[in-house]
This record gives C-alpha cells, structure tokens and sequence, in this order.
C-alpha cells in the first residue's frame, strides 16, 4: 500500500530564509561592537585609579573581546606581576629591601623606612579594577540595552 504523499509549497520562504541568514551576523556583530567599547571604558576608568611611579602598570593596562557564539567576555587586564598588590594592597610583612632601593632612592628616602612602613601598615589596596568596573556599572547596562534596540532596529523588529 503506497503511502499518502502531500506536497506543500510555501510561498515567499525564500526570503524568510534570506532575511534571517544574516540575522546571526548582526547580532554578533552589535554585540562584538558593545562589548568593544565596553572594555574600552572601563580599562579607562582603570587607567585613571591605578598609580603611577614610572608608569609601567598604567601603560601594561589592556582589554580584549574573545569568544564566539553565545559566549563572548570583554576582559580588562594587566601583565604586571605585582598588579594584584596594587588592587587588594597587602598585610603588614617585612618585604626585602633590595626591591625597595630604586624606588626609595627615587623618592628621596630609605629602602629600611620604607620596608618599615610596610612592616607595620601594610600596602593600601588602590581596587584600580574593581573600581574601574563599578563606576561603569550603569553605562555598560545602558550601553546594551542600546545593542539590543539596534539589534531589533537592523531586523525589522520594534
């Protein structure tokens, strides 16, 4: 016994398909572009909290957008292996003295004065990240809520 065949042809699926092939694109790309200038602001805002002596950990402040698909981070970041002192300061300890000297030379002092500071007081947490982020907060809200709008705007939606 053959099998009922029905043969349906849906009119104008062409130019669904054509429409939505590109809506992937789009998407992606509005939310790329947000994300760029997202991690732009913020490594700004990071720039001007964290402190400067010569200026190394301010310049080694950089921002990359990576992941595909539904997964994407902005991240803001340094390569400065002594940023997270910087950002969480430390507890009072006795820190070695022959990494003191240039600085304390430079600033017109001891490396044991210094070191002496340090051993009773600890090093103040500058949260150059945490506040770089947090004075964003709003703004990064804001700025996707303007990806999605322009998502829906270049899809047709309202």
């Amino acid at each position: 016994m053959a099998q009922p065949v029905i043969a349906v042809k849906i009119e104008g699926l062409e130019a669904v398909e054509r429409k939505f092939a590109g809506a992937v694109d789009v998407v992606r790309g509005e939310i790329d572009k947000g994300m760029n200038r997202t991690v732009q602001r913020v490594a700004t805002s990071v720039k001007k909290y964290t402190p400067v002596d010569r200026g190394r950990e301010r310049s080694s402040i950089t921002q990359v957008v990576e992941g595909s698909g539904s997964d994407i981070r902005g991240i803001v970041g340094t390569n400065v292996t002594y940023a997270p002192y910087s950002e969480f300061g430390t507890k009072p300890h006795w820190p070695p003295l022959a990494a003191l000297e240039v600085w304390a030379r430079r600033h017109g002092t001891t490396a044991f004065v210094v070191a002496r500071g340090i051993a009773r007081h600890g090093t103040r947490a500058f949260e150059m990240f945490r506040r770089g982020l947090e004075e964003n907060v709003s703004w990064i809200e804001n700025e996707f809520n303007e990806v999605a709008k322009r998502i829906a705007d270049r899809l047709g939606g309202s």
